[in-house]
């Protein structure tokens, strides 16, 4: 079995803060309230090869990849190839990178040889790049393309913040070490994760609920159901599997996949219809439809 995962989950903790609360990639199915559904676990699409995290630029179809070591970008564009393309190659890239508004660019954190860390905006046409400065260290690259507000996790207390020009504001009252932070494409809501739970505010600072347990990693067009996964250990401690499940922000989670022989992880949607993930035992990046769950 594979321990990449939980090495990744780790050092993305420690890197923030250490915390003694649980690790959500140990989780046992068995203790996330969910309703049960079965889907047709056809696939739809698939690249073969170690990619993972898989992110769609709605503007072109196109597709960005990272490699599951996190120090390799790639883009998938079914116009010109069927094989990725590698643009772009720095330690620690992870699973915090996203398109920006003109479907060119993709911003990524780059750390330097001082261990600084950097926001870089590279050009997927002429992979030129530059640094985008007077960002928080911590900040939710996706939520650029969203709003002008600059959601972020303050760099001592990994508290959920916001800040608007002049103005700034904080969204978690309580305290914790949050992480994952994640915006509402109508930039109304987002959700943020401590320990192995995910919460859900407004954008102005309001908590609204806990979602559940797992890791959310994609917000659906609709602004009200979330992607994520939840992964499953047979003695806490080593991966034995994960399955997708759709989060609401009123109902109970769903779980969307029950596939014994498989550890499905990092989904985000390709279309308002289908969710592209990473599956470790096949090895490989490929798409499902869970139109009957979209509402």
């Amino acid at each position: 079995m594979n321990k990449l995962y939980v090495l990744l989950i780790t050092s993305m903790l420690l890197a923030c803060k250490q915390q003694k609360e649980t690790n959500p990639i140990t989780e046992v199915v068995s203790e996330a309230k969910v309703v049960i559904e079965k889907v047709d676990n056809h696939k739809l699409f698939s690249i073969l090869g170690n990619f993972s995290k898989p992110l769609t630029n709605n503007l072109n179809a196109n597709i960005a990849l990272s490699s599951i070591e996190g120090d390799k970008l790639f883009m998938y564009s079914k116009n010109n190839s069927s094989i990725p393309k590698l643009i772009y190659s720095t330690p620690n890239i992870g699973n915090n990178f996203a398109w920006t508004k003109d479907g060119i660019h993709i911003v990524f954190k780059e750390k330097t040889a001082d261990y600084q860390t950097k926001i870089i905006k590279l050009n997927t046409t002429t992979l030129e790049k530059k640094e985008l400065k007077n960002l928080p260290k911590h900040t939710a690259l996706k939520a650029l393309k969203i709003s002008d507000t600059i959601y972020y996790l303050d760099q001592k207390t990994l508290a959920v913040k916001a800040k608007f020009k002049s103005k700034e504001w904080t969204i978690s009252s309580e305290k914790g070490n949050y992480y994952n932070i994640e915006v509402s494409p109508n930039n109304k809501y987002i959700i943020a994760h401590k320990g192995a739970f995910i919460y859900l505010f407004t954008t102005s600072g309001e908590f609204i609920r806990k979602l559940g347990k797992g890791i959310a990693t994609a917000w659906h067009s609709n602004s009200k159901q979330i992607i994520g996964f939840i992964d499953s250990s047979v003695d806490g401690h080593q991966i034995t599997g994960s399955e997708l499940y759709l989060y609401h922000i009123t109902d109970d989670p769903i779980q969307i996949t029950h596939s014994v022989d498989e550890i499905e992880t990092w989904p985000s949607f390709k279309n308002n219809s289908e969710v592209m993930f990473r599956d470790e035992k096949r090895n490989g990046v490929f798409s499902t439809n869970i139109k009957e769950y979209i509402n």
